[in-house]
């Protein structure tokens, strides 16, 4: 549970944190907040009456066989699990992608530019930039159309052909997206590899990328993503034996990438999670074997 203290006269941070019984590392771990300001170190000043906000450390998450996918050319390509988020959040640093990747290579973590990002619930790929020349390079290769995911899914819903080409933008909550006619452009590809009932197997490829695309696009089709609660996805289901079902993330990964710059051309792929393979299972929708090798 987050702690709040609420300073009954001009302080410093440390000497609250002291008063709620929490070390230091909590600053570094990015879990202290002052109003809506992240907290850099002990000696800054709390005036009367500003709230300081301690959250919890991360519970840890167990990482994939291999978690470095790809460590070269200015590139590193990691295995993301479900239940992380890619960059800090209001909850800290510590345990995010961009931490556990730098502690593997022992970089610090502004040494890592995430040039894709993956949703908290989402697992697969995801690739960083470990200097400005390779930045560059990942971000050519995006704008000329050579920097290609493959992602799989199951959608609760059987969508139309594609591809999806509504525009996104904000949505109320601006934490998430909608389709909307003044939003910016966005297209992705996609093809249904299995149904079964009203389930479908997916494979979607974002051409643009923009935040939450495939999750706002699949829900636009009226095949929202098993999981996705915030975009109308079922988080539980009841299969016609009675059994009951609960997913605990969205049911999308993102199983290869390809980027081909000027230098060289890298590739990475993810296994599909034991938790998705027995969910489409269960469905009846089959393996993800075609899903992996077909063309979309």
């Amino acid at each position: 549970m987050s702690k709040r203290f609420v300073a009954p006269a001009d302080t410093t941070v440390g000497a609250i944190l002291s008063q709620l019984g929490e070390a230091l590392d909590a600053i570094t771990e990015g879990r202290v907040f002052c109003g809506r300001r992240r907290v850099l170190g002990e000696g800054e000043r709390v005036h009367a009456g500003e709230e300081l906000l301690v959250h919890p450390p991360r519970d840890a998450i167990a990482l994939p066989e291999p978690f470095v996918l790809h460590h070269g050319d200015g590139v590193l390509i990691v295995d993301k699990p479900a239940g992380i988020p890619t960059i800090p959040d209001t909850i800290g640093a510590r345990g995010t992608l961009v931490d556990l990747a730098a502690r593997a290579l022992s970089l610090s973590r502004d040494a890592l530019h995430p040039t894709s990002r993956l949703d908290r619930e989402v697992s697969g790929v995801v690739t960083f930039a470990l200097d400005e020349r390779a930045r560059e390079a990942l971000a050519t290769a995006r704008d000329e159309g050579r920097y290609e995911r493959r992602y799989v899914a199951i959608a609760a819903g059987v969508p139309g052909a594609g591809p999806w080409t509504w525009p996104i933008g904000r949505a109320r909550d601006p934490k998430l997206r909608r389709a909307a006619a003044d939003g910016k452009p966005a297209e992705t590809r996609v093809r249904v590899v299995a149904q079964q009932g009203r389930f479908a197997l997916l494979v979607l490829a974002p051409v643009t990328g923009r935040t939450h695309q495939l999750r706002v696009h699949a829900s636009t089709a009226g095949a929202p993503l098993v999981g996705d609660r915030a975009y109308g996805g079922p988080p539980r289901l009841t299969l016609p034996s009675g059994k009951s079902l609960t997913l605990g993330r969205v049911a999308l990964h993102c199983a290869r990438v390809r980027i081909e710059t000027k230098n060289c051309i890298i590739q990475a792929s993810s296994p599909v999670s034991p938790e998705l393979i027995g969910l489409a299972g269960d469905l009846g929708l089959g393996g993800f074997e075609e899903a992996l090798a077909c063309e979309v």
